[in-house]
């Protein structure tokens, strides 16, 4: 668990961490439920992820980088209607139009969902150790903003 401000969360959700446009708060994207902004300097949220092992290095150092591949494939997966990303063990990416339940060796969609679609290449941020998908919606937010 991390505690940033009057905030605590666990640090397997923490998808996207960056400094407010005004540069006085934290901006941090969760898988499962989206932005929250903490009114704390980024210097002590990266300090705060280095302090807990998530971050090696100095404050400096970025947490997540979104190859702009990889916004595109999730923009493109966004207007096909597809809002969750989830990776099965054996490594196969899907994009679900609901969110899926983990399984013993990979995810299940809804019964009353459409097609999972195939997700072929590209974002290496999502695996199968994800106790949850990842929201295209919350990501795609966040990255825009």
């Amino acid at each position: 668990m991390i505690k940033l401000g009057d905030c605590i969360f666990n640090e397997d959700v923490v998808v996207l961490v960056k400094p407010t446009e005004d540069g006085k708060a934290t901006s941090i994207l969760l898988k499962y439920t989206g932005k929250i902004r903490i009114e704390i300097p980024f210097e002590e949220a990266v300090g705060c992820f280095i302090a807990v092992g998530l971050l090696p290095g100095a404050a400096g150092t970025d947490v997540i980088q979104v190859p702009s591949e990889d916004v595109l494939v999730l923009t493109q997966l966004h207007r096909e209607g597809f809002r969750y990303l989830a990776r099965d063990y054996d490594g196969k990416l899907f994009a679900y139009g609901c969110a899926p339940s983990k399984g013993v060796f990979g995810w299940r969609a809804n019964h009353r969902e459409g097609t999972p679609k195939r997700v072929s290449k590209g974002c290496a941020f999502v695996t199968w150790d994800d106790e949850q998908p990842l929201s295209i919606t919350a990501m795609l937010q966040d990255l825009n903003q």
